[in-house]
């Protein structure tokens, strides 16, 4: 367990309290990373509270973890990206578009005077703000002359299609306002790094758990080879069920048994129709949302991980932790965090190039047992709650 010596009064004396602002109400991985971070900062004695833009999952659980939120709507700040051939209506939704920004706009404003008597009553000093996509938190700060953190957990581009309202330099150019920012990888602060702004941008991986309580996640089976693989994630073209799905197709007439689990919410339909368009529904379970994924780790030999880019990857951190091997692509974060043939498998993104790597664990005995057991003792050094404590430490000094 970590030290508690650091708490709310720093070694200047000034109290610290935090106000989290997030972007959405769901109970995701940014929200899950939030509750860790929000957990650790409690032990310290610092007072904390959130800002929820929608009732949900998320209000749900700071309800039953007996943490202050205010449930307000505010607009995030990014959008999809305009994609049309035709010029006519490219110009058409560009107007309808710019006309929306405004509207949105104007409603932050009143959501900002809001918030703000909830930020002064409970005496918050730091506005945290936990998503890219949002500069409600930024704006916040600013009307009350408070210390902004901008915790960046996604590219917003890349991984979900968004752009700036703004664009991308001048959104950049607002980040740099903030007294710190944090990416929670290398790969997301390269992406918001520019000449005038990213050199200071620090990386901090996040913590999933104490120690002594990671170390009790089960273990993968000895000499197990690979039939059953997991899918964790919300069910979307970007996660890249899709591609999990065409490449159980070519290992079928091979590995005839091999099944994927498909745990989360989203367009689950859109899989469905999919996996029987393909042939392979027989072979493919959806389970839908689990709050905790846990037991499915523990029913799969292996994890896939699609992702376009993801910006870190807590179900890659979940499956390695649990001993599972992770077939990930080699995009994003996720190199970062699966050691080639060490501690796991990267792919191309292909459909061609995941089947070949399902294929690989499935005829290799004992290939599973060592990839998991060696990812699962590099996880729980690298992403323990001791490790992520000790950032904390450092980020709560620098705010005093």
């Amino acid at each position: 367990m970590a030290s508690t010596d650091m708490t709310a009064d720093t070694a200047s004396g000034r109290q610290i309290s935090i106000c989290f602002v997030t972007h959405t109400g769901e109970l995701y991985g940014a929200n899950k990373s939030m509750l860790s971070t929000i957990e650790l900062l409690r032990k310290r004695g610092v007072r904390v509270g959130v800002l929820a833009p929608c009732d949900g999952p998320l209000c749900a659980r700071l309800s039953m973890m007996e943490i202050p939120y205010f449930q307000l709507t505010y607009c995030w700040w990014m959008e999809p990206e305009i994609v049309s051939a035709h010029w006519l209506v490219r110009l058409t939704l560009q107007i309808q578009k710019r006309i929306h920004c405004i509207k949105k706009a104007r409603l932050n404003r009143r959501a900002v005077g809001l918030a703000s008597n909830w930020l002064n009553r409970n005496k918050f000093s730091v506005v945290w703000s936990n998503s890219v996509v949002i500069s409600f938190g930024a704006d916040l700060a600013e009307a009350n002359e408070l210390d902004h953190v901008w915790h960046f957990k996604e590219f917003g581009d890349l991984d979900f299609g968004l752009i700036f309202d703004c664009g991308k330099n001048r959104a950049l150019k607002r980040m740099q306002t903030s007294r710190l920012s944090i990416a929670m990888s290398h790969a997301i602060k390269r992406h918001f790094t520019n000449e005038n702004f990213g050199s200071s941008i620090r990386v901090v991986y996040d913590g999933l758990g104490w120690k002594e309580n990671l170390q009790l996640w089960k273990k993968s089976e000895p000499d197990k080879l690979a039939r059953t693989f997991a899918f964790v994630g919300f069910v979307q073209p970007a996660k890249g069920q899709d591609v999990a799905l065409r490449a159980l197709s070519f290992i079928l007439p091979q590995i005839p048994d091999a099944r994927i689990i498909f745990i989360g919410g989203g367009d689950i339909d859109w899989a469905k129709a999919l996996a029987r368009e393909i042939g392979v529904d027989r072979n493919c379970v959806f389970v839908g949302y689990v709050d905790d994924p846990t037991d499915y780790y523990n029913k799969a030999d292996a994890v896939i991980v699609c992702s376009k880019a993801e910006g870190l990857g807590l179900v890659t951190i979940e499956a390695m932790i649990h001993g599972r091997p992770v077939i990930g692509s080699s995009t994003g974060a996720t190199p970062e965090l699966i050691d080639h043939q060490e501690t796991g498998l990267l792919f191309d993104g292909t459909d061609r190039s995941l089947a070949h790597a399902m294929s690989n664990l499935a005829s290799t005995p004992g290939m599973c047992r060592e990839l998991g057991v060696t990812a699962r003792v590099r996880a729980i050094e690298r992403f323990s709650f001791e490790r992520y404590d000790a950032e904390i430490s450092k980020i709560l000094m620098d705010l005093a």
